[in-house]
């Protein structure tokens, strides 16, 4: 299956009635996943995100991603908790599997998961998903979609310049 980018901006109404654009959220990608999907195992593998409040402490969270190889290890429901929190992911990589959790040793996450969510740079997401129900429904619902071609190893880990 192809990996989808989006690419899409929302608008976002601002205190003064006028719109602001800001990019969709972690939930906007979620809310796309079959209920068979948001039921498997779930693991976050990097995480850089900015919360909508001061009760959820993004520093402790980072740290817990950071201080396993298989990453912060969640379910579903966890996961769809914490995105409600998040005003912003500004990077991170976000996994679905149903055997042994991948680890960021992988060389290619599409090998040991369902569904691969990576966020970049706060501007763009790529969505890996061996079922095709979950690249048909994203290409559906958001307007600026690409499929990535030729298709390369989705890494464990985001590489730094």
């Amino acid at each position: 299956m192809p990996v989808i980018e989006l690419w899409d901006r929302k608008p976002l109404p601002t205190e003064h009635g006028e719109t602001s654009q800001l990019a969709f959220d972690l939930q906007d990608v979620l809310a796309q996943l079959p209920p068979d999907k948001k039921a498997l195992n779930w693991s976050i593998l990097g995480l850089w995100a900015v919360a909508q409040d001061d009760d959820t402490d993004i520093g402790e969270i980072e740290a817990r991603v950071a201080a396993s190889p298989s990453g912060l290890r969640i379910t579903g429901a966890e996961l769809w908790n914490l995105a409600g929190r998040l005003l912003q992911v500004i990077d991170g990589i976000i996994v679905a599997f149903s055997g042994s959790p991948p680890t960021r040793a992988d060389s290619d996450l599409r090998e040991s998961c369902e569904v691969v969510i990576e966020a970049i740079d706060s501007t763009l997401w790529r969505v890996y998903a061996k079922d095709p129900v979950v690249s048909d429904s994203l290409q559906h619902t958001f307007a600026e979609v690409r499929e990535v071609s030729p298709e390369v190893p989705i890494p464990a880990l985001h590489a730094t310049g």
